[in-house]
């Protein structure tokens, strides 16, 4: 491994080798500078250095050879955010003032080909909150900088060559780590779970191409959530089959179109009642990130832990009617079978029901529609989003929707636009409002009543 890591050194550091001159071997200056410099910091040894030297001298294009399997690339955000907010739902006479804020955030990503059946790879990001990467100007008094963090870390394997199936009409691929979110999609953006989180765990994902309109994928795995040295460890099992489809029009005439769906299970087990608080008002040690709006033995009908299951179910269609301007109709709903009434337990007539205090709250649905293409016009899209407080576990819900809380219902409208290659400028509107106002649902109110934009700039490299 220190022979590894100095040889990546070398390469970004070295710059291409100098070809020969009248048959003799001309040494790269860059790479005597980068011995010399790693000799005084103590980093390299006798013997790293002789294997550095022998590799450029037995090829010198071995740095070449090594950046073949490599691939680096990232990218940058800025963000400018406004909330404005309304009745405050909690006290009536005090309104929250309006608030700003600049916002920016980087992530690096890099792979590494192992061989033709392992792939390794790692991301590093701004942010310490597992549900977003972003890093607020001011955060840190007094100009004080900010930290980098390990985000993804995983490892990809296949039976196949490149993953690729043996007929050729699909892919295969077993990860494991901190990984990628499989049962997410790119056709739109569903909220149900927050795109930058990165679970920790072991997964298997597939594909099949069956005709040359019709493609189906599939993906299953085993999640830790939270590592217990005296109990056992909340986990998660995710299984999720869906298809993509794209009919081929027999003649110029007929309409074009694009249609797909997905079901997918959640299977939450072995939870605590640290779990269970987290999700209520982020209280527990620790608390990675900030969450609210689960009522207390709401989620699965046990304050002390338990298991739930959520069954969601997604489909899409896009209709191309008009050149440049697709339009994609989408929808969501899930459903958490494991959500239960909430009641007070009165110690007078125990274990009968005491007070009834709030209903299961079970149920998450999306409707939306997009419309364009930001590179050659722009897009827009407007979505409505419903959350009731224990449709789904708070700490995992996107944290732009609703600021990352259940028991809220709102709109949501997008504007996109590549203003140069490589580059997007996205403009997001929040209008929300809590869904129940009852004293069991406190931790979800304050400041529910609200508007928020997002001005982003981003740049990928």
């Amino acid at each position: 491994m220190r022979k590894l890591a100095i040889g990546v050194l070398a390469l970004l550091l070295a710059g291409p080798a100098p070809a020969a001159q009248d048959g003799n071997e001309v040494r790269d200056p860059a790479l005597d500078e980068l011995i010399e410099i790693l000799r005084q910091r103590g980093v390299l040894e006798a013997r790293d250095e002789q294997a550095i030297e022998q590799a450029a001298a037995e090829d010198p294009a071995w740095y070449e050879k090594l950046a073949q399997r490599i691939d680096l690339w990232g990218d940058f955000r800025g963000r400018y955010e406004y909330f404005s907010f309304f009745d405050d739902p909690i006290n009536a006479d005090r309104n929250l003032p309006d608030r700003h804020r600049l916002r920016y955030r980087l992530r690096l990503n890099a792979k590494g080909r192992v061989n033709d059946y392992a792939e390794a790879f790692v991301r590093l990001a701004t942010g310490n909150d597992s549900r977003t990467t972003n890093q607020t100007f001011g955060d840190g008094v007094d100009f004080a900088t900010n930290e980098i963090y390990l985000d993804k870390a995983y490892v990809r394997v296949s039976p196949f060559a490149n993953g690729a199936l043996p007929d050729g009409d699909g892919s295969f691929w077993g990860y494991f780590g901190r990984t990628e979110q499989p049962w997410r999609w790119g056709v739109y953006k569903d909220w149900i779970w927050d795109d930058e989180l990165a679970p920790a765990g072991v997964y298997l994902q597939g594909d099949k191409q069956l005709d040359e309109a019709f493609q189906l994928f599939s993906n299953a795995g085993f999640y830790v959530i939270d590592e217990n040295g005296t109990s056992k460890d909340p986990m998660m099992f995710s299984g999720q089959l869906g298809f993509h489809a794209k009919p081929v029009p027999e003649s110029d005439e007929d309409l074009r179109f694009d249609y797909g769906s997905k079901l997918s299970l959640f299977n939450f087990f072995n939870l605590d009642a640290a779990f269970i608080q987290r999700g209520v008002d982020s209280s527990g040690v620790p608390s990675p990130t900030f969450a609210a709006g689960n009522t207390l033995g709401g989620l699965t009908g046990d304050v002390t832990g338990g298991h739930t299951s959520v069954l969601e179910l997604g489909s899409y269609v896009t209709l191309h009617l008009i050149d440049q301007w697709p339009i994609t109709l989408h929808g969501n709903i899930s459903y958490n079978f494991g959500a239960e009434n909430v009641w007070v337990v009165n110690p007078v007539t125990s274990p009968l029901p005491g007070t009834f205090r709030a209903d299961s709250e079970p149920i998450f649905w999306l409707v939306g529609i997009a419309a364009g293409d930001k590179k050659e016009i722009v897009k827009l899209g407007m979505s409505y989003a419903w959350m009731e407080a224990n449709a789904f576990p708070a700490q995992f819900i996107d944290s732009d929707l609703h600021d990352g809380l259940t028991n809220r219902k709102g709109f949501v409208w997008s504007a996109t636009r590549s203003v140069m290659k490589n580059a997007d400028v996205i403009l997001t509107a929040f209008l929300s409002d809590s869904i129940e106002n009852g004293a069991a649902y406190v931790n979800s109110l304050a400041g529910s009543d609200r508007f928020r934009l997002q001005a982003n700039f981003v740049l990928s490299f």
